[in-house]
């Protein structure tokens, strides 16, 4: 038993060891890949069965969080990645999965080496605050911060070819389609937001400024509205950051995995053919191989 104040409602309370990226989509990645199980891009040579996990949230606070994270499972996630859909309504659900999963991010062990001496941190603050109290149902509005849906996969990255420089190339991209990535950033342009990625389903929420250039309605979440795997972004420094994210990942992966693990893996892919033949891994493989 785990007796603290709820990062949400701020009561005493016993705390749940709560997921900072929701459970599902380590659920589904495992499901789904060719070798039943996850890694760790800093130890790539370490099997995972969870994503990381920390004691945040009371058990009614928890609750409230699984009623968005099922309807953006039912009504985008799995319609997506499933190639069923390429629209998708929505109502004010979507943006409180949002908010309260860059909120998450914002709060956990993951952003605490966020130097609180620079000058974006009171901004950074303030704004979690305001999501804190807008999860909570203090406020009807989560303050000015814009949030934005990209189709990783399927956006139209203006000049992203440009800035790709770094070795992209499918089985890259593939690595994003097929992990999790987070991070709050401040960009060589002093803009700060927290950008999570799950399974090429990129949510941006912009910090400061509250508005980023060359992005365009097609991506921003609004109270009600649609969405569409096809979007256009026409932000160069936004295209560098995905550029980068994609290159550091695979560095990780390809120089810190031992010939070892690699042996393990090659042979856990061929002791179970018909798994990895219907995996979502070799999948992504084949789509992205294809010729536009």
């Amino acid at each position: 038993m785990h007796i603290a104040t709820c990062k949400l409602c701020n009561k005493e309370s016993e705390l749940q060891l709560s997921h900072i990226v929701p459970k599902f989509i380590g659920k589904w990645l495992k499901q789904t890949s060719a070798a039943g199980y996850m890694r760790n891009i800093v130890n790539p040579n370490i099997r995972i069965q969870d994503l990381p996990k920390e004691y945040l949230l009371c058990k009614s606070c928890e609750l409230k969080f699984s009623v968005w994270e099922k309807r953006f499972v039912e009504e985008i996630f799995h319609p997506y990645q499933n190639d069923v859909k390429r629209k998708f309504e929505y109502k004010s659900w979507l943006k409180k999965f949002v908010v309260s999963l860059n909120w998450r991010i914002g709060i956990s062990r993951f952003n605490r080496n966020f130097d609180a001496n620079h000058d974006k941190y009171p901004i950074l603050d303030n704004t979690l605050e305001e999501w804190r109290k807008f999860l909570n149902e203090e406020t009807k509005e989560p303050g000015h911060a814009e949030h934005h849906i990209l189709f990783i996969g399927m956006t139209n990255l203006d000049d992203f070819g440009k800035v790709a420089t770094n070795g992209f190339n499918h089985f890259i991209n593939m690595r994003i389609l097929r992990s999790v990535d987070l991070a709050t950033y401040i960009d060589s342009k002093n803009r700060l937001f927290i950008y999570t990625c799950i399974a090429g389903i990129a949510f941006v929420s912009q910090i400061s400024p509250y508005r980023f250039e060359g992005w365009t309605n097609q991506t921003r979440i609004k109270k009600i509205g649609s969405t569409q795997t096809i979007q256009k972004n026409a932000d160069f420094i936004f295209a560098e950051f995905i550029s980068e994210r994609m290159a550091i990942m695979n560095y990780l992966i390809e120089e810190k995995t031992s010939l070892k693990q690699g042996e393990i893996i090659n042979n856990g892919v061929l002791n179970n053919l018909e798994k990895t033949l219907n995996s979502k891994s070799l999948g992504i493989m084949n789509k992205l191989g294809k010729p536009t």
